[in-house]
């Protein structure tokens, strides 16, 4: 017998009954469903936008391009959860590879979208270099940082948002 009852937006509770000849045991297992439109994506897609429309016209500052690069990165993993796995049920183990992965994806992508934000405002400003090259090769020094630092913090996140869960739901595996 399987029955699904919602306690939070996002995380489903599945009992799942086992035999009598078992014990007739009640096992929990907990599911985090993927919603199939992440609330304020567009929106922080156009601030992004209009901040990239500005970044462009001034003078290249190296927090500057990271912060663009970290909007952009947000935007882009936001949008690939949605087409990917939105609307999926995923388990613990699942949810947390998921967060892995992306959160290895996500700081790799940071470093790079900083190096060709770098480039990019270099080649359209045409009086010369905007960065100096101290600060390139800090971010390329950073990047395995910024992998490391990502993965903590998708699994970390991840673990947090599996774990939260109603007191009655706890309760209710007792009986």
């Amino acid at each position: 017998m399987y029955k699904v009852r919602s306690y939070f937006s996002n995380i489903e509770k599945l009992t799942v009954t086992i035999h009598p000849v078992c014990g007739g045991r009640f096992v929990i297992i907990y599911l985090v469903r993927i919603p199939n439109k992440i609330p304020g994506l567009r929106w922080a897609t156009v601030i992004v936008a209009i901040y990239a429309v500005v970044w462009i016209s001034l003078e290249g500052k190296l927090w500057q391009a990271m912060a663009l690069a970290a909007g952009s990165t947000l935007i882009l993993a936001g949008c690939l959860f949605q087409r990917i796995l939105g609307g999926r049920y995923l388990g613990r183990s699942s949810w947390l590879a998921v967060a892995a992965v992306s959160g290895l994806l996500m700081g790799l992508s940071f470093g790079i979208l900083v190096l060709v934000s770098m480039a990019l405002k270099t080649g359209l400003h045409g009086h010369g270099p905007e960065f100096f090259p101290d600060e390139i090769d800090w971010v390329v020094s950073q990047i395995p940082l910024w992998i490391v630092v990502s993965l903590l913090a998708a699994i970390g996140l991840a673990t947090l948002a599996h774990g939260i869960h109603p007191k009655e739901a706890h309760d209710s595996s007792k009986k």
